[in-house]
């Protein structure tokens, strides 16, 4: 079998467990994690996932102290490039020979089950572009015997595959049997909702299911859309240093040596060197990283993370922890003094812009000179039903002494964008922000926030100034990802975006993007010029919010940016509501 090269960051934005990669010898679904095979050569696998631990305590809190791995390449485990690392299986089972246009299943050692064709060739079949699916997450192949024969199936397995013309009513599928002849249309197929045979593709198992099932496009975005967390690693962890003394065989050791009062830094070098040479619980470079600092930064670093309170239970508190770091750090730098070690957040005092967008609204711009950030993959929705209800949320954790996500982590650089203390957000009196105002009162309480009018004002102004950056920073838009922070107060709210770029396995990147906060006025120019025109209008700008509906006015005309770079899916975003607040 060939194998299809996944960069982590694909796995962790776009693919996953549950997911159709189009490999060269045809579509496969990922397997759940304890099938890798390869991946876990190991005896005990505990043993590769700590060599590719990626520690966050922030993450972790929130996360149900769940632990993080990120995916090893070939390179990193030495394998040539052509090694087959994590193993897949063939999915969907059914191929159509554009021979002879016979739909057939695929025989399992991959060639086509068309009677025409010839064994011994070495072409294969096209698979089916159609795959069965629900909102449950389960996946499977069409039963093309019931839909063709109306549920009194003839035992027959080939099908002639007559296309009169593009459209799905212009294709039909009949049996080959002679006694038989039942035909359908394939456009009769896919309007249908099918009974589900509750099938997870990723592990095999089969599980009682009630949903409807509905036919899906196997390369539709939506047939796994990836649930994925990100964290910004803010103060008071905010350096190499800390990173390293956060991590859990090193903290627990720190925490016995405080309360025997022996915390000096001769007898910490000292167990720390016996936890890593000795009894293997620690990585070289994490001792490293402790070695090297000098004695007033270890116990300052050491202090500090002892003391390290408040854990965030919740997305909401960690996103609120960030805001409050990021604003602090706009005001006082970040780090407050000069250190030896390597900052995971590193912002100059001072450094901000503030530049007006309308007579009464003016937004300060910050450089983020330096950023680390952890992204977890947590599991994946199937959103096909037509209405969206309730779809369910499938793990894709590795089950071995607690649970394991795989993890990204990426150093990089970013722009701050707030409002000034001085010059709070003031919304107008309009129809489309009382329209929002009332599906946020509706809202379910962990989502509510999403609706409110100033959030849906943050996120579109997002939109277009990633937009708008894309062209002058020389990063694809598609590389600039955002957050949208927002906590709403009494009199006004306390909210900003963080635009960042990062990569991982590097210190930063090259600072094209905070170089742009000099001349952020252009940005600014750019992103808000002809926000009253779309290329979809009258259509677009006509679409207004409604109760309970989770946009506006967007559409890729205007607003809509690339999946990796938007947190909430291109939701929760209404052009005539910035225009309202700008006019």
């Amino acid at each position: 079998m060939k194998g299809q090269e996944l960069r982590p960051s694909q796995y962790l934005y776009s693919y996953g467990v549950g997911a159709i990669v189009e490999a060269p010898d045809g579509p496969r679904v990922i397997k759940s994690i304890d099938q890798w095979g390869n991946f876990f050569d190991s005896p005990n696998p505990l043993d590769v996932l700590r060599e590719f631990e990626i520690h966050d305590w922030r993450a972790k809190s929130v996360l149900r102290d769940a632990r993080f791995f990120r995916l090893p390449t070939n390179a990193d485990l030495k394998y040539s490039s052509s090694y087959v690392l994590f193993s897949a299986k063939p999915f969907p089972r059914w191929g159509l020979c554009m021979k002879h246009w016979k739909l057939a299943r695929i025989r399992s050692d991959g060639k086509t089950g068309c009677p025409d064709c010839d064994p011994s060739e070495n072409g294969g079949p096209t698979a089916i572009r159609f795959v069965l699916a629900c909102p449950d997450g389960h996946l499977a192949d069409i039963n093309w015997n019931r839909v063709i024969h109306g549920g009194k199936p003839c035992g027959n397995e080939v099908y002639e595959w007559n296309e009169e013309g593009h459209s799905l009513d212009e294709i039909q599928l009949i049996c080959t049997e002679p006694s038989c002849h039942a035909e359908t249309k394939l456009g009769a197929i896919y309007r249908t909702f099918l009974q589900c045979p509750g099938i997870m593709q990723e592990s095999g198992e089969q599980e009682n299911c009630d949903r409807d099932a509905r036919v899906v496009l196997r390369q539709a975005s939506y047939l796994r859309v990836p649930e994925v967390r990100a964290f910004l690693t803010i103060p008071p962890i905010s350096t190499q240093l800390h990173l390293a003394l956060s991590e859990p065989a090193v903290r627990a050791a720190l925490h016995m040596l405080d309360r025997q009062d022996k915390l000096s830094t001769d007898i910490m070098r000292e167990e720390l060197i016996s936890l890593a040479r000795e009894q293997h619980m620690i990585r070289e470079g994490v001792l490293r990283e402790i070695l090297r600092a000098s004695d007033r930064a270890l116990l300052e670093a050491t202090r500090k993370v002892l003391k390290t309170g408040f854990r965030p239970e919740t997305l909401i508190e960690s996103e609120k922890q960030e805001l409050d770091a990021l604003r602090i750090a706009v005001e006082d730098g970040a780090p407050p003094a000069l250190t030896a070690s390597r900052p995971t957040l590193e912002i100059e005092k001072g450094s901000s812009e503030t530049f007006p967008i309308s007579e009464e609204i003016s937004l300060r711009v910050t450089p983020v000179k330096r950023l680390r950030t952890i992204s977890v993959q947590i599991g994946y929705r199937r959103l096909v039903a037509r209405d969206e209800i309730d779809p369910r949320h499938v793990e894709t954790a590795y089950v071995n002494n607690g649970k394991w996500y795989v993890a990204l982590e990426m150093m990089g650089e970013g722009i701050f964008i707030d409002l000034p203390p001085d010059n709070p957000l003031v919304m107008p009196d309009s129809e489309t922000v009382r329209a929002w105002r009332m599906s946020y009162a509706s809202a379910p309480p962990e989502d509510a926030y999403k609706y409110h009018p100033e959030f849906v004002w943050l996120h579109t102004l997002s939109h277009r100034v990633i937009t708008a950056l894309g062209i002058d920073s020389g990063y694809s838009s598609a590389s600039i990802r955002e957050r949208v922070y927002f906590t709403p107060e009494r009199q006004h709210m306390i909210g900003g975006i963080l635009l960042y770029v990062s990569q991982r396995g590097m210190d930063g990147t090259l600072g094209g993007l905070i170089a742009l906060v000099r001349k952020f006025d252009r940005i600014l120019k750019g992103a808000l010029h002809q926000i009253d025109s779309c290329s979809n209008d009258p259509l677009c700008r006509g679409r207004v919010h409604h109760l309970g509906a989770k946009t506006g006015a967007a559409c890729y005309g205007c607003l809509l940016v690339s999946e990796t770079s938007c947190e909430h899916r291109n939701l929760f975003l209404d052009r005539n509501l910035l225009m309202e607040t700008l006019s």
